[in-house]
């Protein structure tokens, strides 16, 4: 064990306990993390985080079908995936935005952030729509 005592959430299980512990805890209901991207780096990240983090990761983009949309967002919503990535584009279209607005975010992280200055641009209110939606803190990213 690497400490004396391990503490998760409001649980705590002592130094002598059996690793068996923790799976008899109970883990509060999660929402997933949207991260909002340019469409030329979704491949990337997508690929950056599978490698690197262990938590499932899921494209909602604009080359599938209704079908393939709809199953990614209620694996978000049933916690199957922590991470949905979808593109800066698709936020143009509302019949998308109230799709993803669906889903109960805990955390919106959108790269190339310095493109929100535009308070005029339809991305721009979407992500407004999503935060007031869904009451998640944003995350801005930008290299600028």
């Amino acid at each position: 064990m690497l400490s004396d005592a391990l503490i998760y959430g409001n649980h705590n299980i002592t130094d002598k306990c059996d690793p068996t512990d923790l799976c008899k805890l109970v883990i509060p209901k999660w929402s997933p993390i949207l991260l909002i991207l340019p469409k030329a780096v979704v491949v990337t990240w997508k690929e950056t985080l599978e490698t690197w983090g262990h938590f499932g990761v899921l494209v909602y983009g604009s080359n599938m079908s209704t079908e393939k949309r709809e199953f990614v967002l209620s694996h978000c919503r049933e916690g199957h995936s922590e991470i949905m990535l979808v593109p800066h584009s698709l936020l143009e279209k509302k019949e998308h935005v109230s799709k993803i607005k669906s889903v109960s975010w805990t955390l919106l992280v959108i790269d190339e952030y310095h493109k929100m200055k535009n308070h005029d641009t339809n991305i721009y209110a979407a992500v407004v729509d999503l935060k007031e939606a869904t009451n998640s803190p944003i995350i801005g990213l930008t290299g600028t």
